[in-house]
């Protein structure tokens, strides 16, 4: 609340009870007939005297008129000045909001703000990567805005909400709403909008997995499944998922990714051991986009759309996606 309007809500209720006091002193009134006549005076409701007033009381009424009123009003007006400065504030960050989505280029759209919606977000932030949270919850969406987030509230299952988020112009589409059925919609529509958009989405049944793969989605990951994974291995090997998990989250310094090379990228026909000494990170394993895994020590030399799994800093990560898609 702004100061200007705090001192005159303050100021009016000392007035109230000033007024409210001086009634029950000069007139004798009771607590509750002073405090009305205060009030009907201060509100300008002009219902008369509770009682006939004394010279005292009439010079207390005089005072309360000329100065009480006054606050009154200007209080109101200082109301109406915050209501009418937010609204504007609102309409000014909602149109910031928009150009920035107009500029957005090579980003993530996340579709759900819900607990998984979030983890991604907070994720992707750390990692600074361009994104874009859509949810049509409007408490959701604005604890996105408080968390720092640019958000565009709408359904994502419209093609029309998907094509103002940027989807055209999007890198990868992330499918985290509630229910598998919703993530479905998404992703068909995401597909149909975008041919060459990357997409993932999650699911909480293996045959809704199947069904979001040929929906066009790139990658489903099943949450149960992946849980029931984790809590297996940590129960088995927990130093290993120690590990793992300090290795994941960037705890220990360093993280594993998943880095994929484009299409002209600077890194198509070298070894993945030239690439180990130009960025040093430490390679584990490259997938070929029709889905086979090598391990470090295979012979291939990379080609487009193969993705990378290493180790690294921050910074040697960095390097290495830049590498992935500057072209030669």
């Amino acid at each position: 609340m702004p100061r200007q309007l705090q001192i005159a809500l303050l100021l009016i209720l000392l007035v109230q009870a000033m007024g409210t006091l001086g009634y029950m002193v000069l007139e004798d009134m009771s607590f509750t007939d002073a405090m009305f006549q205060t009030i009907m005076i201060l509100t300008t409701v002009g219902l008369g005297e509770v009682n006939p007033f004394s010279t005292a009381g009439k010079w207390l009424s005089i005072g309360l008129m000329s100065f009480g009123v006054g606050l009154v009003l200007y209080s109101l007006t200082q109301v109406v000045e915050v209501l009418i400065t937010n609204a504007i504030s609102d309409q000014g960050k909602l149109k910031k909001e928009r150009k920035h989505m107009q500029k957005l280029q090579d980003h993530i759209v996340v579709c759900g703000y819900g607990r998984v919606g979030e983890q991604v977000s907070r994720e992707l932030h750390a990692a600074k990567q361009p994104f874009l949270i859509l949810d049509h919850r409007p408490e959701r969406a604005q604890a996105a805005r408080n968390a720092g987030f640019l958000v565009l509230e709408g359904d994502a299952n419209q093609d029309e909400v998907l094509l103002q988020a940027g989807i055209d112009r999007a890198r990868t589409l992330v499918a985290v709403l509630g229910e598998d059925a919703m993530n479905l919609y998404v992703v068909l529509s995401a597909r149909e909008l975008s041919p060459g958009l990357h997409i993932v989405a999650r699911s909480s049944e293996d045959t809704a997995s199947k069904k979001l793969m040929r929906a066009g989605a790139n990658e489903v990951i099943n949450l149960h499944r992946l849980s029931g994974v984790s809590v297996a291995r940590g129960l088995l090997k927990s130093s290993m998922v120690s590990v793992l998990e300090d290795i994941t989250f960037g705890a220990q310094g360093f993280q594993m990714e998943g880095v994929q090379v484009a299409s002209q990228s600077a890194l198509i026909g070298k070894h993945p051991r030239e690439v180990q000494l130009m960025c040093g990170i430490t390679f584990i394993a490259l997938k070929r986009a029709s889905g086979e895994v090598y391990r470090y020590e295979t012979d291939l030399l990379l080609m487009a759309g193969d993705t990378l799994l290493v180790i690294g800093n921050p910074e040697e990560v960095k390097k290495l996606e830049l590498l992935s898609i500057r072209s030669v």
